[in-house]
């Protein structure tokens, strides 16, 4: 089996076996996890100058349905600057009917169908973890690398360690990124409380939410903004 058809397989299994409206706005959890995600990944862009998203070319590796392309579009991304690329088929069916305007496809991200330095801006939230295979992770951040402009940046979201309840899923850390990207400079923030605790407490107090997020060793998540290097003269 491929991974590219392990990762298909694991996405329908985890479809089929996690409880109906976990993922859901109306989910005081999950509508945290967003909360969070949102305000770090505006806070990183505004902190390294980049705010003028609709000057920018954007891809984002493994977009499924579409979520964090909406919400670029909502940060001033425009819809013909933003494209997206996801390896299955139902997700992206999904994202042209809610992006009729975005050029979303389907297809592998070690192996992406874009010209070379094409972007401004790649980001990916959540697609590396599915990667279990170094061969992939290694391939898709290469074709990452290619794609992106000599100045240009990646925005990287991901699980930090691996989840025992969840075996496909794996963590990376600030030293496997910068292996995957060498000759990028990178900025790394631990972000985001852990899902058990977000679920379990969120209904009942988002303050306390608050405060155990505070803690390094509760947060689950690396948020980085890696930087292409500009070729010497």
């Amino acid at each position: 089996m491929s991974e590219v058809e392990r990762i298909r397989i694991a996405y329908a299994r985890r479809e089929r076996d996690v409880p109906p409206g976990r993922y859901s706005y109306f989910s005081p959890g999950h509508l945290l996890w967003m909360q969070q995600l949102e305000r770090d990944m505006l806070r990183l862009l505004r902190d390294h100058g980049l705010t003028d998203l609709a000057r920018l070319d954007v891809l984002e590796v493994g977009c499924g349905s579409g979520e964090v392309l909406r919400r670029f579009m909502t940060y001033g991304c425009l819809p013909e600057r933003l494209k997206g690329i996801d390896i299955r088929p139902d997700a992206i069916e999904e994202a042209r009917r809610m992006h009729p305007n975005v050029d979303v496809r389907c297809g592998d991200a070690a192996e992406l169908p874009f010209e070379s330095e094409q972007f401004d801006l790649v980001v990916q939230v959540l697609a590396f973890s599915s990667m279990l295979d170094d061969g992939m992770r290694r391939r898709a951040s290469a074709a990452m690398a290619r794609v992106l402009r000599s100045g240009g940046h990646i925005l990287w979201y991901d699980l930090y360690y691996n989840n025992p309840a969840n075996p496909d899923v794996r963590g990376t850390g600030p030293a496997e990124i910068r292996a995957l990207f060498p000759s990028f400079e990178a900025t790394f923030r631990r972000v985001t409380l852990g899902a058990p605790v977000a679920r379990a407490l969120a209904p009942w107090s988002r303050g306390l939410c608050g405060l155990l997020e505070r803690i390094p060793w509760l947060r689950s998540h690396y948020l980085a903004l890696l930087t292409k290097a500009a070729p010497e003269p």
